[in-house]
């Protein structure tokens, strides 16, 4: 039977009406998932961070499964290990790790840490089963510090992760730079055009010290027309030339506009031990014999405050020592872990002597201007056959300038007594004598 059109569409337009109320019956909810009816295994994610094996508290992850493996997988797990490891130590925030591989009884770890003091110089440990040895310790955010590795008593070797390296006086030492240490402009990154400056020798024949001395002489980059330049005298000058390069540290600073160009003395001991303690004769030789040679020489500015005098380690007594002496000649003294002694040092006494009356009756001028830096880890630093608390020491001198009203910058690095901390100071102790 034929069904008429009217009678058509309305059963085409029930069909329509029912599938959209199923349609709309099995709308999901904008945001939630379709239920699904065929059942389905329940899978939890872990959404925890996961934690880097090559860090700190993932190195601690990492031993536990090393030591909980088959001693026969150990080895294996360890190669992985530091095949993945771009650099060591492993550092966070003041929490150190140390690795080191390879073959020995003992393992040890000596630096600036502990002063290089082997006797209490801490002791790796060594995963047994491998060639992995490790040890962990805090130490300041903002240090850098020098050290190698002691193996069986008998050979010292760099830190075979650790791509950062410092000069020493006997070869470079690996370096433990800290999250916060500030490295010195000067050994940034440059876009500048670095122009060099010249080193020229020479001899001077010193009656004071009844000897021929043999100097360095460091010129700025450029012409310089007309103008006394201001000077430096740098005790173990030959230190400074071979093992941090300072006339390429002062190209730097000098490009870097953050020292004005100067004239640089260098000048090598032949017995530091004697010229560099409280001795009167090396201070007239320096004084009374190089001075005036550079000044008449290379026409530098003969005023006290623009000649300074500087050195590290004993030679900062040198250093401190001429300013003391001879005010007339160097206004400006830099100092660099210099080997004082708290309370029975001869430069204590000295300037304290002078302040507390030969000032007026020399008529010494409280014009000198000096600048003293010390490492806060030179607490036991070795000095002819025994251990000295330096760091003390400096504390007790900068103390005494400043009652004497000196015009004192006293600085202490989270550093050691070596040739790292010496380098990085050396431009940073310029800039205070001569932008003062």
């Amino acid at each position: 039977m034929m069904l008429s059109y009217k009678s058509g569409m309305l059963i085409l337009l029930g069909i329509l009406v029912f599938l959209s109320a199923a349609c709309q019956l099995y709308q999901p909810v904008l945001g939630q998932t379709p239920a699904i009816t065929e059942e389905v295994e329940d899978v939890q994610i872990d959404t925890t961070p996961t934690i880097s094996s090559l860090s700190v508290p993932g190195f601690a992850a990492f031993l536990e499964q090393v030591q909980g493996s088959q001693r026969s997988e150990r080895q294996g797990l360890v190669n992985l290990f530091t095949a993945k490891l771009e650099s060591g130590p492993l550092i966070k925030d003041d929490q150190v790790v140390f690795l080191y591989r390879g073959e020995g009884y003992k393992v040890q770890l000596v630096g600036d840490m502990n002063n290089w003091n082997v006797e209490v110089a801490p002791e790796l440990s060594r995963v047994e089963g491998t060639d992995l040895w490790y040890y962990s310790e805090l130490f300041k955010e903002d240090a850098r510090l020098d050290y190698q590795f002691l193996v069986d008593d008998q050979s010292l070797v760099l830190d075979q992760f650790n791509p950062n390296l410092s000069p020493g006086a006997t070869g470079p030492n690996s370096s433990l730079i800290m999250p916060n240490y500030q490295t010195p402009p000067e050994f940034l990154a440059s876009t500048k055009e670095i122009l060099t400056g010249t080193l020229t020798t020479h001899t001077i024949d010193s009656q004071h010290l009844n000897q021929t001395r043999t100097f360095f002489v460091y010129e700025p980059p450029g012409q310089i027309v007309g103008e006394q330049l201001p000077s430096v005298y740098i005790n173990d000058g030959s230190d400074y030339l071979n093992i941090i390069d300072a006339p390429s540290i002062l190209d730097r600073l000098i490009a870097e506009r953050l020292i004005p160009p100067i004239v640089a003395v260098f000048i090598p001991p032949l017995d530091r031990n004697f010229e560099y303690y409280s001795n009167e004769s090396y201070v007239r030789f320096l004084a009374d014999e190089l001075a005036p040679f550079i000044q008449g020489t290379y026409a530098t500015d003969p005023n006290p405050e623009s000649t300074a005098i500087l050195g590290s380690s004993l030679g900062g007594n040198a250093a401190l020592f001429a300013a003391q002496k001879r005010p007339d000649t160097f206004g400006l003294v830099g100092s660099i872990s210099a080997i004082i002694e708290e309370n029975v040092d001869p430069l204590i006494n000295a300037y304290s002597q002078d302040i507390g009356g030969l000032q007026v009756e020399r008529q010494l001028p409280v014009h000198i201007r000096p600048y003293m830096v010390v490492g806060s880890y030179e607490t036991d630093v070795e000095f002819d056959g025994t251990r000295k608390n330096i760091l003390s020491g400096n504390r007790a001198l900068a103390q005494v300038l400043r009652d004497g009203g000196y015009n004192l910058v006293y600085e202490e690095r989270s550093e050691g007594h070596s040739w790292g901390m010496w380098q990085a100071a050396f431009g940073q102790a310029l800039d205070n004598l001569f932008n003062r």
